[in-house]
């Protein structure tokens, strides 16, 4: 290939993230607007966001190897929601802004963890089915415990799954630790 194909590639991926950008903005403009999901319509708190629990949410479009955005490349399309898991303790969201929430993004893709696979945990989809209301892994899922993100809960869409499992929710707080600075 030579120098101006490279050059058009470029200039097509550049335009390809400058209207997921602009599509976005557009997007974040609605979710402002939303009513907070814990809250209900007296803006009393509604416990439904705990710890440990499996949401969907709205990443958005985030710059370089962020977790945000889902592209289709067979379709040409993007979705700009991804499930987490909320981390925040339930004491800290009584305490503090309860519209703020701190989670954990999750991908069905490991190769999209990169290099900090030490810092990723693997969420089997057998345990964490359908259960009545709630839609349930449809696939085995990574957590990225290495890219916490503090989101307002407009963000949050419906909840996948209630409280996950004990082992689980020890091994991923053994990976934040080793990621963050903490003993």
């Amino acid at each position: 290939m030579d120098i101006r194909g490279i050059e058009n590639i470029e200039k097509t991926m550049i335009k390809e993230v400058d209207e997921r950008f602009d599509e976005w903005n557009n997007k974040k403009k609605t979710i402002s607007k939303k009513k907070p999901v814990n809250k209900d319509d007296r803006n009393k708190v509604i416990l439904d966001v705990m710890p440990w629990t499996i949401w969907w949410f709205e990443a958005g479009e985030n710059i370089g190897y962020e977790l945000g955005t889902h592209v289709d490349h067979h379709h040409n399309t993007y979705k700009f929601n991804r499930p987490c898991i909320v981390i925040s303790k339930l004491k800290s969201l009584k305490d503090t802004d309860d519209s703020v929430v701190t989670v954990l993004p999750m991908s069905t893709k490991s190769e999209g963890v990169g290099i900090h696979k030490k810092y990723v945990h693997l969420l089997e989809a057998e345990k964490y089915p359908k259960n009545g209301r709630f839609k349930g892994l449809s696939k085995d899922s990574y957590v990225i415990c290495h890219q916490i993100k503090s989101i307002d809960t407009k963000r949050l869409i419906t909840m996948v799954h209630k409280r996950i499992g004990d082992d689980d929710i020890a091994t991923i707080q053994e990976k934040i630790k080793k990621y963050i600075d903490l003993p």
